[in-house]
């Protein structure tokens, strides 16, 4: 679980620039710029990651994409921030650029948690397959979903549902396309079981920002999230 007191630390929350760089290379921080760093102890839970992003945007606005894959699964801090959002946000956070999607959002794509507007896993593995080719640069889009469906007991088929119950998505095909491929390569992915027919035990420790047990009390996928996810409109 998280610790106590802030999630992010400035600057001049401390002595200067250089006590924030000296807590980055001790490994209490991580950085996100010369005068910002998150707390590393908050990053090892989707909980305290949450506490992390929620800080960072905009009020109303909604983490998606690779910012969302990095509360669920944790990694690298992705070098933007993709939101779902009505309005433009022109102001860089940290130096990163906001990547702002006007996109259709039903009340159960969406869920909160510790705060944090955010798309739920299984829309967040949709929007990471409908990327267009220029965002997949530089990752490993199959790999990343991988990691992420294995982790919350997301099927290639629970996804394929959600992606034809919506056709009119950007890139709809290429969304399509990417599960089918996945579909096919799904024993070699990360804790399923040998026939391809399991999960098997994806429960190495969260903090290592790749895989790990979903909570027990949550589940995921097409199902309601529940305990300490509520829906955007305060539903439990």
């Amino acid at each position: 679980m998280p610790g106590e007191g802030p999630s992010l630390i400035h600057s001049t929350d401390v002595t200067g620039h250089m006590a924030l760089h000296r807590l980055v290379a001790m490994g209490v921080l991580t950085r996100l710029d010369d005068t910002c760093g998150y707390r590393n102890d908050y990053a090892d839970t989707p909980l305290g990651r949450a506490l992390i992003v929620e800080p960072m945007i905009p009020y109303g606005a909604t983490a998606a994409g690779k910012l969302a894959l990095w509360v669920w699964v944790g990694g690298r801090f992705p070098a933007c921030f993709d939101l779902i959002s009505t309005s433009h946000y022109r102001a860089r956070v940290h130096g990163r650029d906001m990547h702002v999607h006007n996109r259709r959002m039903l009340t159960n794509h969406m869920v909160l948690l510790a705060g944090l507007r955010i798309t739920s896993p299984i829309r967040t593995a949709c929007d990471l397959a409908c990327m267009e080719p220029a965002e997949r640069q530089g990752c490993d889009v199959n790999q990343l979903l991988a990691v992420l469906m294995t982790k919350y007991e997301i099927s290639p088929d629970d996804c394929l549902n959600m992606l034809w119950r919506n056709q009119r998505w950007p890139r709809h095909s290429l969304g399509i396309t990417t599960f089918i491929a996945l579909k096919r390569r799904r024993k070699s992915w990360p804790g399923v079981d040998d026939d391809g027919t399991g999960w098997g035990a994806a429960s190495a420790a969260d903090g290592d920002g790749m895989v790990g047990s979903a909570h027990p009390d949550v589940q995921y996928g097409s199902a309601r999230p529940t305990n300490v996810f509520v829906h955007c409109d305060g539903s439990a």
